[in-house]
């Protein structure tokens, strides 16, 4: 691995964790994501029911599923909760620590991926059209998951598409400048 897949990794987590920042923090995610009515009631009767941290669905499918199961998934409600029973401050250091970490990993990922291609990505567009098109992916294939299985709403999936193929898009544009092939580099 060399020093400019590294640089590339580490400005893309850079222009990656603000954009997360704008867009969650300022723009709050086109408020897709919604407050609960009664939320003290609600939190109470979920801090009295559930004790350990976990994930939390729903009906609850019995080993091999059953009829009752069948009956309450087609009556409703539906509903997945992530489950933190201890609280965390918000503005964590180690929260934006392990984020920023997560970024970097993952644009170091898409470093070496595309290190691996440059010579079929002569020019700076196929490069950023490449970074994008992966982000794409990774986003269709993650994200549009949660609404097919889980019923979430499809307004947070496209919210999330378009969050990170900005993001994407935003980071490529200064990767695809920083990893060149070497042809283009000498140029």
């Amino acid at each position: 691995m060399n020093g400019k897949v590294l640089l590339a990794s580490l400005v893309g987590a850079v222009i990656f964790f603000v954009w997360g920042f704008i867009f969650w923090g300022m723009l709050g995610g086109f408020g897709t994501v919604t407050s609960i009515p009664n939320e003290d009631q609600v939190a109470e009767a979920v801090k009295g029911n559930i004790t350990e941290a976990g994930i939390y669905y729903y009906p609850a499918m019995d080993e091999g599923g059953n009829e009752e199961w069948q009956a309450k998934h087609e009556v409703g409600p539906l509903f997945m909760i992530s489950y933190h029973p201890e609280g965390a401050n918000p503005m964590n250091a180690q929260m934006f620590m392990f984020g920023f970490i997560h970024f970097f990993v993952s644009a170091l990922i898409l470093c070496l991926i595309l290190n691996s291609v440059l010579g079929n990505l002569t020019t700076f567009s196929k490069r950023v059209v490449f970074i994008v098109g992966i982000g794409l992916f990774a986003s269709v294939m993650l994200d549009f998951s949660q609404p097919i299985w889980w019923y979430s709403p499809w307004s947070f999936a496209f919210s999330s598409l378009f969050y990170n193929v900005v993001g994407w898009l935003l980071a490529g544009l200064a990767i695809a400048k920083l990893l060149k092939p070497q042809t283009e580099a000498s140029a």
